[in-house]
């Protein structure tokens, strides 16, 4: 049985859960060609947050893990059923690995790379002011500065954190404790000072939010 495990394909991220029905089969077409063509018969289901293909292809039974569009994992075996059930264990272990790696609770950047890529729409949302923030001193900023640099306003700022921030802390099941009620979900993404002024708060991206955001799309110098 061979097991190839492939962590370093970057491609376009994919809502899916937001997806109509059309560009559902569009992805479809388009992981059945990135599989490399399995043969009429093969399996397609969901296993967790994973979308799995398996199938023969030029003689061989693969099956394979994908995330969005981006390959996860994937193993050939003799028989198709071992190669899915390798997958599957494999795929289990994985999501035991990312809980056993948290530290007091906060997730790794892999575990965030991943939760990004599930929330592409709202990553998007928030995209042109993470540009800024990530390029702050140790990533570090308010709001206010935030908005000024992005030529928008502290509130389009709050906003979109607190979009990605929900959606982070659905995928993740992370909800730290701090702050009023309203901003809470943006602790998900970033650490932050008291202040009585919400648009004076500094707000540090977290370490493991910074490596994956880096790893999905890396900032130039």
């Amino acid at each position: 049985m061979d097991h190839v495990t492939n962590r370093e394909v970057l491609i376009p991220l994919d809502e899916r859960d937001s997806r109509s029905a059309g560009d559902d089969n569009q992805t479809r077409t388009r992981l059945t060609a990135s599989a490399g063509m399995l043969q009429p018969g093969r399996r397609e289901f969901t296993h967790g947050h994973y979308r799995v293909i398996a199938g023969e292809r030029k003689g061989l039974n693969v099956a394979i893990a994908y995330l969005g569009e981006r390959r996860i994992d994937q193993v050939v075996a003799d028989r198709l059923e071992d190669a899915v059930a390798s997958l599957i264990e494999s795929l289990d272990e994985r999501r035991r690995r990312y809980a056993e790696a948290r530290i007091e609770g906060i997730p790794s950047a892999e575990e965030y790379r991943e939760a990004l890529e599930r929330g592409a729409s709202a990553l998007n949302g928030a995209r042109g002011f993470l540009f800024w923030h990530l390029r702050a001193p140790d990533q570090r900023t308010t709001f206010g500065d935030l908005s000024r640099l992005a030529g928008s306003h502290p509130e389009d700022v709050t906003g979109a954190y607190l979009r990605l921030g929900r959606r982070l802390s659905t995928i993740l099941k992370f909800r730290p404790a701090g702050l009023d009620a309203r901003l809470k979900p943006i602790l998900t993404l970033a650490e932050a000072t008291e202040a009585a002024d919400p648009h004076l708060i500094m707000w540090t991206l977290r370490p493991e939010l910074v490596a994956a955001l880096n790893n999905i799309q890396p900032v130039p110098s």
